[in-house]
């Protein structure tokens, strides 16, 4: 499977807020609520200042990733595929090319994920990453480097 990241534009904000509501929206509403103006307006502040990636797959939109490297941490805040191209492998792909990249700059990997949300914890807890915290609404998990 060949995967591409391309960066995103404003054109595609509105996709990068569809992918989030569909991957996501199921476990915030149990967890936290979902207000569709709150999320809108957070997802708008969260787009203009984060490095937004629409992933492809076959020449499609599939999903998007945001993240970043810091001195200490490849911090991964958005990582969400369409639910109808998940489980083909492209979650993994994208995993594999993250820690691709953390292991050459020497940091760990960083990233929540949702209360609930035990499908990407399996996933993540498959990849190496560890439990290292908790908030209220989130697990804090780490991939040592």
């Amino acid at each position: 499977m060949t995967l591409r990241f391309r960066k995103a534009v404003e054109a595609d904000c509105e996709f990068c807020y569809l992918v989030r509501e569909l991957a996501f929206r199921e476990y915030a509403e149990r967890v936290r609520g979902w207000d569709e103006e709150r999320e809108r307006a957070n997802h708008r502040t969260r787009f203009a200042s984060q490095d937004f990636q629409v992933i492809q797959s076959e020449g499609l939109d599939v999903g998007i990733l945001s993240a970043e490297t810091t001195s200490d941490a490849l911090k991964i805040f958005q990582l969400f595929i369409l639910p109808e191209h998940q489980g083909k492998g492209i979650g993994s792909s994208c995993m594999e090319y993250l820690i691709q990249e953390a292991t050459q700059l020497r940091v760990p990997l960083r990233l929540q994920v949702i209360n609930g949300n035990d499908r990407a914890l399996s996933f993540y807890k498959r990849y190496g990453f560890q439990h290292v915290g908790k908030t209220e609404t989130h697990i804090q998990l780490e991939r040592p480097s």
